[in-house]
């Protein structure tokens, strides 16, 4: 078990990517999940955050006044999550270099 801890621990030869969804609950598990690492001493390299709502592109699709604004709240909320994980991810690269 002390090899295998060494080498998570060991950022030359061994990445730790996050991967996790726009949401609160998503949010919520990826910094606990960050902390809990970095407290063991394990390096996260990477976050992967997938089902982001993309860019709109109004002119290429009709859509209506009611599916745009959903799309708008959508896209504004998943910024919400998405700005706490910059800045947990911050926070973690933060508390390695101390």
């Amino acid at each position: 078990m002390s090899s295998l801890r060494n080498r998570l621990q060991d950022s030359d030869s061994t990445r730790f990517v996050v991967v996790t969804i726009p949401t609160k609950l998503g949010t919520a598990e990826s910094k606990r999940l960050m902390t809990e690492l970095g407290s063991q001493g394990i390096d996260v390299t990477d976050i992967v955050v997938y089902q982001c709502v993309g860019k709109s592109n109004e002119e290429d699709i009709d859509t209506s006044e009611a599916l745009q604004n959903h799309y708008n709240w959508r896209k504004s909320g998943q910024q919400q999550w998405l700005t706490a994980l910059k800045e947990a991810d911050d926070l973690h690269h933060m508390m390695k270099e101390q």
